[in-house]
């Protein structure tokens, strides 16, 4: 414990500013990714950062792809191609809705 806590003293709170999810959140509802970045945080409190890099990789794995969600666009990616080459092949009709004209029934 410091001699002098200098964040309470001045009002302010580092630890807040620097995790993107823990900040006040409109409407106080919790954010997008914030529980996987708890769990990421819990995990790696205190046993350095050498460490955490390697006990908390998971962790940090599933809040990355939370904040960043480059696992699901490669997925949507991959299916989409699929779709297309189906509709070239003949294979498959998407359906009217998807298509992207209004809807001609009343």
């Amino acid at each position: 414990m410091p001699l002098v806590d200098i964040q309470s003293w001045l009002g302010i709170n580092m630890d807040r500013w620097m995790l993107l999810q823990s900040g006040e959140q409109p409407y106080k509802q919790a954010a997008r990714c914030h529980a996987f970045e708890k769990e990421w945080v819990e995990c790696s409190h205190g046993i350095g950062q050498i460490r955490a890099k390697k006990e908390c990789q998971l962790e940090f794995e599933d809040f990355f792809e939370c904040m960043y969600r480059k696992k699901t666009r490669q997925r949507m990616h991959t299916i989409r191609e699929q779709r297309d080459k189906l509709i070239k092949e003949g294979k498959y009709t998407p359906p009217a809705h998807h298509t992207g004209q209004p809807d001609q029934n009343p």
